[in-house]
């Protein structure tokens, strides 16, 4: 793979250094006087020398420019938490959900609008814990309130775990909670696309409540298709867990990825010729179901990762889909650089760039004359591919590692799709007569299927092995070595394999 076909590669890898880089800094003035020198010796540079544009030292200058802007974005995303002074204070804020369920009260996500009157606190956001006595457990978000509270910072729960809990909160904007058992006024109501896309939501998972009854089964699919998890129990989470196929429970890659498919097959046997129209067409179905599952940051991740690839299809540009990937992680990272420590970032995109970069390798070595062995093989390709990218990452976040996991996708990928299809038919259709009863024993059957057979597998003794600890660093050698080493074994010369053995040697070396 040459660079200079992917070089968003480089980019995203520059860009994340940086990222990482500037979690340690304090002030971004040196990294933007170093932005400022280094674009202005590229501008000369082109002027000078504009046959030599290409050259490495234009590259490395660049390249450069990119760490420095991931090392000023992270500080200024860093500097963004206001301190709120103690004691009591009247808060107006602007609610990003609906509430939610806490030990005997009610929590509530919001944004800062003003504290005492004052309005410099943008991108500041409040956990507000209060009762149903003060506020209506169905308040709609993008609802503005008002009260009066004393802000607590967020501490970490326990300092003996590795899990720091209040540097989770902080990169997602929290600094501070609030307890208001107190008179909470609702003021006006100002929703922005992300509030309409949780209330288009809440519409839906009413739909899906009112043609399912059984309980288990409602929350399995309202998890699959709408992204609301808060109906699914510890049980199956854990069953879900141990089995491998805990991703399909949580609306990422996967599910925009069959979303993305279907449209596209439809697409291609439609009847219309223009690519843009098609362009458009995939890109409205992708971005109304982010819409749908409330604009999550893994669903807007994956819509934004496929809209690129869907671009690079439909358009018959020469791109290779790796460079339409890293694409979308380097515009992803540019508008919030913390997402690279989100375990969904890092396990989505890991097992996207190993499926794309080896699958029509993979699927090439053996070729199935049936349609089902040929389905089956692929099915196989896609998942051996995905754990593998994945396997570093699984074994960091969870410290342990799902050995049933390629089987279990095997059954779980498929039934995924046929979920997701009939879910979203199911509410559609769900005014029309009979249709949506047939609809919903379906689904209540497939889900029961998957349920039962991931239980199955979760039950078996010794179903994961564990791994201990893995520095951070060895991971991102760990994955880089695995996907080193698979482009080796799949390239028909195999003349490259002093670059899995350095990536070893390093892995071997660095603590």
């Amino acid at each position: 793979m040459l660079y200079k076909e992917t070089p968003f590669t480089g980019y995203c890898i520059a860009l994340a250094t940086g990222s990482i880089c500037g979690s340690f800094m304090h002030s971004a003035l040196y990294c933007n006087a170093a932005i400022f020198l280094l674009s202005a010796s590229l501008i000369l540079n082109i002027i000078i020398c504009k046959n030599r544009i290409a050259s490495i030292s234009y590259g490395l200058v660049f390249h450069c420019c990119i760490f420095f802007l991931g090392c000023s974005l992270s500080v200024i995303k860093k500097n963004e938490l206001a301190c709120i002074s103690p004691g009591p204070a009247h808060f107006v804020v602007r609610t990003d959900n609906y509430p939610a369920p806490a030990a005997r009260s009610l929590k509530l996500h919001t944004s800062i609008i003003t504290v005492n009157g004052y309005g410099n606190y943008k991108n500041n956001r409040l956990l507000v814990y209060t009762n149903e006595k003060y506020i209506s457990p169905t308040l709609k978000p993008g609802s503005i309130i008002s009260f009066v509270s004393s802000p607590v910072e967020i501490s970490d729960f326990d300092s003996t775990d590795d899990f720091d809990y209040r540097l989770f909160m902080n990169r997602r904007g929290f600094r501070y909670s609030a307890f208001c058992y107190n008179d909470i006024s609702v003021i006006d109501q100002k929703p922005g696309i992300r509030h309409l896309g949780l209330r288009l939501r809440n519409y839906l998972l009413n739909r899906l409540k009112e043609k399912v009854d059984d309980e288990k089964s409602l929350a399995i699919v309202s998890a699959m298709t709408l992204g609301y998890r808060d109906l699914l129990d510890d049980r199956v989470r854990e069953e879900f867990r141990k089995s491998g196929i805990v991703h399909i429970m949580a609306v990422s890659g996967l599910h925009v990825g069959i979303i993305s498919m279907m449209i596209l097959s439809l697409l291609k046997v439609s009847r219309v010729k223009s690519e843009i129209v098609k362009l458009l067409i995939s890109l409205f179905v992708i971005w109304t179901y982010a819409l749908m599952t409330g604009l999550s940051p893994s669903v807007t991740r994956a819509s934004v990762m496929f809209s690129f690839l869907n671009t690079g299809y439909l358009i018959n540009r020469p791109v290779r889909p790796i460079n339409s990937v890293m694409a979308s992680a380097f515009v992803i990272l540019l508008i919030n650089p913390d997402l690279l420590y989100e375990a969904s970032f890092l396990l989505s995109y890991s097992a996207v760039i190993a499926i794309v970069a080896n699958y029509t390798k993979l699927v090439s070595l053996v070729n199935f004359r049936g349609h089902i062995l040929g389905y089956v093989w692929k099915m196989i390709a896609i998942s051996l591919l995905a754990q593998a990218g994945t396997l570093p990452f699984v074994a960091f976040f969870f410290g342990e590692i799902p050995l049933f996991s390629v089987v279990s996708n095997l059954f779980a990928i498929p039934l995924a799709t046929i979920i997701l299809c009939t879910g979203f038919a199911l509410m559609l259709f769900s005014s029309l007569p009979l249709i949506p009863d047939l609809l919903g024993k379906v689904l209540v059957y497939c889900v029961n299927t998957l349920a039962d057979a991931a239980s199955a597998i979760a039950s078996i003794n010794r179903v994961s092995v564990s791994v201990g600890e893995i520095s951070v660093i060895r991971t991102v050698i760990l994955f880089f070595f695995l996907l080193a080493l698979i482009t080796y074994l799949l390239e028909r010369e195999r003349k490259n394999l002093h670059i899995p053995l350095t990536i070893m040697i390093l892995y071997l070396i660095i603590p």
